[in-house]
């Protein structure tokens, strides 16, 4: 239990770029924020989330389940709740990883 909360504080340390440092004189801990590219990200991330209405940020939440082994009917019903819902996202079940890609390409 607790080497995976170990793991989980340096993933995240990692990916919100902090890397933590000891200063030998005064044995503090000192975190250093270094650029990263998921900086530049966040400036695009708040401008389009920043243009949502209430609805369509709540919608963002939602991800839907999703099989490509499915026929056009399933893809039409899927397409659908996207279009009407602005559904955030997709979770593939059942198919295999071509699949997968041309139904979220579809």
């Amino acid at each position: 239990m607790i080497k995976a909360r170990i793991v989980f504080f340096v993933i995240t340390f990692i990916l919100i770029g902090w890397i933590p440092s000891f200063d030998s004189n005064t044995q503090t801990l000192e975190v250093e924020l270094e650029y990263s590219p998921i900086d530049s990200c966040k400036v695009w991330v708040d401008s389009v989330f920043n243009g949502l209405t209430p609805d369509e940020r709540i919608a963002q939440l939602f991800m839907i389940r999703a099989c490509s082994n499915k026929d056009q009917l399933y893809y039409d019903a899927i397409t659908k709740q996207i279009k009407d819902y602005n559904i955030g996202g997709l979770c593939f079940f059942q198919g295999g990883p071509v699949r997968h890609a041309r139904l979220a390409n579809y």
